[in-house]
C-alpha cells in the first residue's frame, strides 16, 4: 500500500510563486499604509483612516487577479517616495524637480507617443504587434507618472496646513488628471485579459489623449495646476466615494465608445454604408464645426479665440476620417464582431454600476451638504439623463433584443452625452456645481 503523500495541496512551481509575489505585494501595500499613517496620520480624519485601510485591501485584492496592477504599484512606489522625500526639503529647486507638473507633462507624452504607435501598428505591413507592444508598455508608464502624480498632489495639499490635505479630485483639473490614468488602466486591465483588445488601442487611447490635451491647457491657460483648499461643500468623506465611482462610470463609457467605434469600421468594413448614412455623417461633422464657433465666442466664460477649439476639433476629426475612409486595412486587424459586440455590453453594464452608486452617494452627500437629497440642479439633470440613456441601451440590448449598427451608433454617440454631463455643463451652466468651471 503506497503510503499518502504528506503535503498533497501545497503548491509548486509557477502557483508558489505567484503566492510569494502576492505575500510580498501586500507587505509592501502594508508598509506604504504604515508610512502614509505616520506622515499624515495626526491630520486625516478618521473616514480619512476607514478610506486609506480600505483602499489597501482593495489593492491587495485586486492585485491577486491583476497581475499588472502589483508591478504597476511598484512602480508608482518607486516614482512617488523619492518625490516625497525631496518636497520635504527646503530647498525650492528640489521642489521644482519633485513637482507633480513634471509628472503630469510626462504622462502626457508618454500617452502621446503609445497613441502614435498603435495608431502605426495597425497601418504597418509588418512588425505591427512589436509597435502596438511598445504602445501598451509606454501606457503602463503613462498610467504610473499619472498615479504618482496624483498622489504627489494629495501630498502637497498636506503642506496647506493642518487639517486641510485632500484628495486630490476637488477642481477640473484633478479630476482630468483622474479620468486620464483611471482610463488608461481599465484600457490596460481589458488588454490584459482579451489579447485582441490590443487593436482598438488607437481609439481608445486617442479619446485619453484628447483628455490629456485639456488638462494641459487648462493648467497653462487657467492655471488649474494651483493647489489649493477645498470649498466647503466639498469638504465631505462622500466625495472620496462620490468622484471616484463617478470617473470609473466615465472611464468604461468612454471605452464603450472606442469599442463601438471599432464595432461600426468592422461592420462597415464587410456591409459598407449606404449613401444616405453616409451623407447623414458628413452633416453631424458639419454640424461639429458650428460648436468651436459657438465655444469661441462665449469669451466672458474663458473660451478665448474659436481657433483653439476648431484645432481641437481637427484633431479629434481628422484621424477619425481616415480611419473611416481607409477602414478596409484597419477592419482586418480588430476583433471580431462577436468579441466586440461582447464586451461593448460589458463596458457599459460595468459603467452603468459604477455610475449608478455614484448617483446614490452624490444624494446622500447633497443631503448632508445642502439638505436635500435631489434639487435638479443642472449637473444633477444631466446625470439623470445620462443615467436614463444607458438604462435604456441596457433594457434595448438585455430585453429587446437589439444588436447591430443602431446599437453600436447609440453607444458611440452616447459619449458625446457623458462629455456634455461631464464638462459642458460645468463650463456652460451655473448651479450648486458651479465650482467646477474654468
Amino acid at each position: 500500500m503506497t503510503p499518502a503523500d504528506p503535503t498533497p495541496n501545497r503548491p509548486s512551481g509557477p502557483m508558489a510563486q505567484a503566492r510569494w509575489r502576492s505575500a510580498l505585494f501586500a507587505l509592501c501595500v502594508g508598509a506604504a499604509c504604515a508610512a502614509i499613517w505616520l506622515q499624515h496620520g495626526r491630520q486625516m480624519a478618521l473616514a480619512g483612516h476607514a478610506l486609506l485601510l480600505g483602499l489597501a485591501a482593495l489593492l491587495v485584492a485586486l492585485g491577486q487577479h491583476w497581475r499588472g496592477l502589483q508591478a504597476l504599484a511598484l512602480a508608482v512606489a518607486v516614482l512617488t517616495l523619492p518625490a516625497m522625500a525631496l518636497l520635504r526639503s527646503d530647498d525650492p529647486l528640489l521642489h521644482q524637480l519633485a513637482g507633480n507638473q513634471r509628472y503630469v507633462a510626462g504622462m502626457c507624452l508618454l500617452l502621446g507617443l503609445a497613441w502614435m504607435l498603435h495608431w502605426l501598428g495597425l497601418w504597418a505591413r509588418r512588425g505591427s504587434a512589436a509597435l502596438q507592444r511598445w504602445g501598451s508598455r509606454l501606457a503602463w508608464g503613462a498610467c504610473a507618472l499619472g498615479m504618482s502624480a496624483s498622489l504627489l498632489r494629495w501630498h502637497e495639499s498636506h503642506g496647506l496646513g493642518p487639517g486641510m490635505g485632500h484628495l486630490p479630485i476637488g477642481n477640473l483639473y484633478d479630476v482630468l488628471l483622474l479620468f486620464c490614468w483611471l482610463t488608461t488602466a481599465l484600457y490596460l486591465y481589458g488588454e490584459s485579459r482579451y489579447s485582441g483588445l490590443r487593436q482598438i488601442g488607437a481609439l481608445a487611447l486617442g479619446l485619453v489623449c484628447a483628455a490629456a490635451g485639456l488638462l494641459l491647457w487648462h493648467g497653462a491657460a487657467h492655471q488649474g495646476h494651483a493647489i489649493g483648499p477645498l470649498v466647503p461643500a466639498l469638504q465631505s468623506h462622500w466625495m472620496a466615494l462620490h468622484v471616484p465611482a463617478n470617473f470609473i462610470g466615465y472611464g468604461c463609457f468612454t471605452l464603450a465608445a472606442a469599442l463601438a467605434f471599432a464595432w461600426l469600421l468592422k461592420h462597415h468594413a464587410q456591409h459598407p454604408p449606404s449613401r444616405a448614412a453616409q451623407w447623414l455623417l458628413w452633416l453631424l461633422g458639419l454640424a461639429l464645426c458650428l460648436v468651436p464657433l459657438l465655444l469661441g465666442s462665449m469669451r466672458s466664460l474663458g473660451f478665448g479665440q474659436p481657433h483653439f477649439w476648431l484645432l481641437c476639433l481637427g484633431l479629434a476629426i481628422v484621424p477619425a476620417s481616415v480611419i473611416m475612409a481607409w477602414r478596409g486595412p484597419v477592419a482586418q486587424r480588430l476583433p471580431s464582431l462577436a468579441l466586440l459586440d461582447a464586451l461593448l455590453y460589458q463596458s457599459i453594464a460595468l459603467g452603468f454600476a459604477f455610475f449608478t452608486l455614484a448617483t446614490v452617494l452624490g444624494a446622500i452627500w447633497a443631503d448632508q451638504a445642502w439638505g436635500r437629497y435631489w434639487s435638479w440642479d443642472p449637473k444633477e439633470t444631466w446625470a439623470l439623463i445620462v443615467w436614463l440613456n444607458y438604462a435604456s441601451w441596457l433594457h434595448s440590448r438585455m430585453l429587446k433584443g437589439w444588436r447591430g449598427p443602431w446599437l453600436a451608433w447609440w453607444a458611440l454617440l452616447s459619449l458625446a452625452l457623458t462629455g456634455f454631463a461631464f464638462l459642458g455643463v460645468n463650463l456652460l451652466m451655473g448651479g450648486l456645481h458651479s465650482y467646477g468651471r474654468l
